[in-house]
């Protein structure tokens, strides 16, 4: 036997080996329980037709088997089955009561055994079974000659290079399909360092790698002192940022950092990138290029530095070196100059003389002599006179005496000159003006003279003056100057007004006024202009405060909104505001106009409390048509229907309920609310000495409504009963026909209706 003939018949084998290995056991086969339930309202096992009864004569359960396999055979426990039913999709079979456990097997799908009910097993009862079957297929596959190979590097943004091929990677992962052998990779980013390998594509499954390119860059968090210096890395004429920061990623290695910052010197300095991805700290001081100066001149001389004025008397700052000009300036004087050298680092406090004063003189004649000269309100002695060191300038001259009329004028005075004047006084007299409003401003012809108490001197005659103060109507009156007389005038203006109209809800609302009760809401208010506090009062409203303000003829309004109070009970001065007792007439529309009344007895106002609380004790007929004879004509035929239905589901019920309400918002009328409430019923009747209706109930439920001035109210109810009124077993048991023809009755716990309660408040406030 040839080579070249045993490797045929060797792969021959081999084929032959996996084609009956295939065949042997083609499909692994099982059976499951999906889930397994009670079907509460599936009356199958309990209806003439379908009901099935075991060696006992007891009703057996009903499992509906629910599987599109057919072919089942079921072994159960000592107690054995009662039936087993194929139908369309499902398989019924009937168990006595309280069994326990289902074998079932199938001649290609295998055997589930043992499983143990997880519930109860009850005579008359439905229930539901899902079974899951499934299979496994073996499939015998070629093998491709290869395998793949997946890739996970970091950074994401790396170039793959596998067998020297660019391979194009997503998100930093890659997969390619390779022959099986060794193979070669190359991974490079930006600002990392390279990695090349090898690895190895077997038949033993997919080959994983994962690379993490080791950093080739650095971070600097550089800060200065003093901060806000801008930082240029490597000649960039745009600056990397401002310090303090932290730097982009930096390329490892020698890296230059300029510092500059107005007033200090620039810096250069070197740093090296370790290149291992951290973030290194780099810390500089500036040099200063500056010195603090302080400049100060007497007399209140203007300061300029380099034709800047820098203010009076006194100064100080930085300058930065070089050469300054620094001088002191004044009105009619010569100024004082300096020039100083300000060198980096070197402090100076420099003093200035003062600015030399340039003077002339007033050579004044008056008739008569003996009057007072003043030049720009500053008196410099009587007339006839020389008066020297007058400095240069235009003055306002000012000559008075006693009985004459003040003479006033403008002079130019010049350097190292006399100038002449001559004055003529006239006969004249003095008022004195006066105001009861202080800081009444004085206005004689028009120009302002003072402040009033002002006496002003004049000649002989009649002259306007006006007083103007802040908040008044200015006052204008002629006053006369008798020539050698003083006269005394009191001008007195009157008050300027503003109104508001103040509104306020809710209504008769009480306004104060700075603490001062004015009257109730709608108030018009006038007053001077000013400011003034409004406080709103009303009862059951948190009180409000704010601020107006009334302008000089202003005719404004103002709103003020308050806020029920959210009253807790220690808040409530007597019982009668808290307690409300009432009466109620309550509709069950879905009981075709069920109805009944109530006593109702409220702790609380939805107008001002958060939480209401309302106990009811009532009674109501119930049945499964109370309201259906309404509208029918005596005689109808129909009535007799209605009256048979009413006699076998009506009964009496005596709720005692307990509802709690959240106010939604309201105001003077009244309040919305939304509540909860809770019934535990008492039912009476023949129906229920029957054992048709249960003695004893309870319910849940809901409302939303409102309530109007304490005394109405009205809402729209949900309830649910949680222990049904109707005894459904007994009549289930005892009276089949009643329960199908009434089912849906008898099943019925959501019920709607309508209430309306006439309330009695403890007290007369609404």
């Amino acid at each position: 036997m040839n080579a070249h003939f045993l490797k045929y018949y060797l792969r021959a084998i081999i084929f032959c080996s996996l084609f009956c290995l295939s065949f042997a056991d083609l499909s692994a086969q099982n059976i499951s329980v999906k889930s397994f339930r009670l079907l509460e309202t599936d009356l199958t096992a309990n209806t003439a037709g379908t009901m099935k009864r075991d060696q006992n004569n007891e009703v057996a359960a009903l499992i509906k088997i629910v599987t599109t396999e057919t072919g089942f055979s079921f072994e159960g426990s000592s107690l054995g089955f009662v039936a087993t039913k194929q139908t369309p999709g499902e398989i019924w079979l009937y168990v006595p009561r309280k069994s326990r456990k289902v074998t079932i097997k199938h001649a290609t799908l295998g055997v589930l055994r043992d499983y143990y009910y997880p519930l109860s097993i009850e005579a008359g009862r439905t229930y539901e079974m899902v079974l899951v079957t499934g299979r496994v297929t073996t499939v015998v596959q070629e093998d491709a000659g290869g395998q793949y190979v997946a890739m996970t590097v970091s950074p994401t943004n790396a170039e793959v290079y596998i067998d020297e091929t660019l391979v194009e990677s997503a998100g930093g992962v890659l997969s390619k399909l390779l022959k099986y052998g060794k193979h070669t990779y190359r991974i490079s980013a930006p600002l990392y360092e390279p990695e090349m390998g090898q690895f190895e594509i077997t038949s033993q499954g997919r080959t994983d790698l994962q690379v993490s390119l080791r950093p080739a860059y650095g971070q600097l968090q550089i800060t200065s002192e003093p901060s806000g210096a801008q930082v240029y890395i490597d000649g960039d004429y745009k600056p990397a940022g401002t310090t303090p920061f932290t730097t982009e990623r930096l390329p490892k290695g020698s890296h230059t950092l300029q510092f500059k910052l107005g007033s200090y010197k620039p810096l250069t300095e070197k740093v090296v990138i370790s290149g291992d991805g951290s973030v290194q700290t780099k810390a500089v001081a500036l040099a200063p290029n500056f010195a603090e100066v302080s400049v100060s001149v007497p007399d209140e001389a203007e300061i300029f530095i380099n034709e800047e004025s820098k203010g009076t008397g006194k100064w100080s700052g930085r300058l930065n070196t070089g050469m300054y000009t620094i001088e002191a300036r004044k009105v009619s004087h010569y100024p004082t100059k300096r020039t100083v050298e300000v060198k980096a680092g070197e402090n100076q406090q420099i003093v200035l003389q003062s600015p030399v004063p340039r003077y002339g003189s007033i050579n004044i004649n008056t008739q008569p002599i003996g009057a007072t000269v003043s030049v720009d309100g500053r008196v410099l002695g009587e007339s006839p006179n020389i008066f020297k060191d007058v400095l240069i300038g235009t003055h306002t001259l000012a000559v008075s005496k006693e009985g004459y009329a003040t003479k006033t004028s403008t002079i130019t005075v010049e350097e190292g000159k006399i100038t002449p004047v001559d004055l003529q006084l006239e006969n004249g007299g003095s008022v004195v003006i006066r105001s009861n409003v202080t800081n009444a401003r004085v206005y004689i012809d028009g120009q302002f003279k003072g402040i009033a108490p002002y006496t002003y001197s004049d000649g002989a005659g009649r002259y306007q003056v006006t007083v103007k103060a802040d908040g008044y109507n200015d006052v204008t009156q002629t006053v006369v100057i008798a020539a050698g007389q003083t006269n005394s005038e009191t001008i007195t203006p009157m008050p300027i007004t503003g109104a508001v109209q103040i509104y306020a809800y809710p209504s008769q609302t009480k306004i104060y006024i700075d603490g001062k009760y004015v009257g109730d809401a709608p108030y018009r208010f006038v007053g001077t202009p000013g400011k003034y506090t409004v406080t709103a009062i009303a009862y059951g409203y948190k009180s409000k405060t704010q601020e107006i303000n009334i302008a000089a003829g202003d005719d404004s309004f103002t709103s003020i909104s308050l806020k029920a109070k959210r009253k807790r009970l220690m808040d409530y001065y007597d019982a009668g505001d808290l307690f409300s007792l009432g009466g109620g007439w309550d509709i069950l529309w879905t009981d075709k106009c069920s109805m009944g009344g109530y006593l109702s007895f409220k702790m609380g106002q939805e107008s001002f409390t958060w939480l209401t609380a309302v106990v009811n004790i009532g009674g109501y007929k119930m049945g499964k048509n109370r309201g259906g004879k309404f509208f029918k004509e005596e005689g109808d035929p129909e009535i007799d229907e209605i009256d048979s239905e009413n006699s076998l589901t009506t009964y009496t019920q005596i709720p005692l309920s307990l509802a709690l309400r959240l106010r939604l918002g309201g105001g003077d009328w009244g309040a919305m609310y939304i509540g909860a409430q809770g019934s535990y019923n008492f039912n009476m009747g023949d129906n229920v000495d029957l054992g048709i209706v249960n003695s004893r109930n309870y319910s849940i439920g809901g409302q939303i409504g409102f309530c109007a001035k304490r005394i109405f109210d009205f809402n729209l109810f949900f309830t649910y009963d949680l222990k049904p009124a109707y005894n459904q077993e007994y009549i289930y048991g005892n009276m089949p026909d009643f329960y199908n023809t009434y089912v849906d009755h008898l099943n019925k716990r959501w019920r709607f209706g309508t209430s309306m309660v006439i309330y009695i408040p403890f007290s007369n406030e609404r």
